[in-house]
C-alpha cells in the first residue's frame, strides 16, 4: 500500500479504517511499524502500510475516498 502521513488526532484504528475499511488491520499496521497497542502516533509521522493479508472492505474505502473522510478520534492528547 505504501507510506501514509498521520493526520491530526488519528489513531491506528483511524488509519486502519481509512486504508483497509475495517478495524482488523490496526494491529498489523502497529506491528509493521513497531508500535504497541497503547501508542498514539504523532501527527505528521510517516507510517508504512505494507501488504496486509486481512479482508479489505472496498465499500468503506470507497465511502472514505468519495467523501474525503479522514477519521481522527484521538482526543485529549
Amino acid at each position: 500500500m505504501g507510506n501514509v502521513v498521520v493526520q491530526p488526532n488519528q489513531t491506528f484504528a483511524d488509519i486502519s479504517l481509512m486504508y483497509c475499511g475495517t478495524l482488523e488491520c490496526a494491529m498489523e499496521i502497529m506491528k509493521q511499524n513497531d508500535f504497541s497497542i497503547s501508542d498514539i502516533p504523532i501527527s505528521g509521522t510517516e507510517v508504512q502500510i505494507a501488504r496486509i493479508d486481512l479482508p479489505i472492505d472496498e465499500e468503506a474505502l470507497k465511502y472514505f475516498q468519495q467523501n474525503k473522510v479522514k477519521p481522527g478520534t484521538a482526543t485529549g492528547i
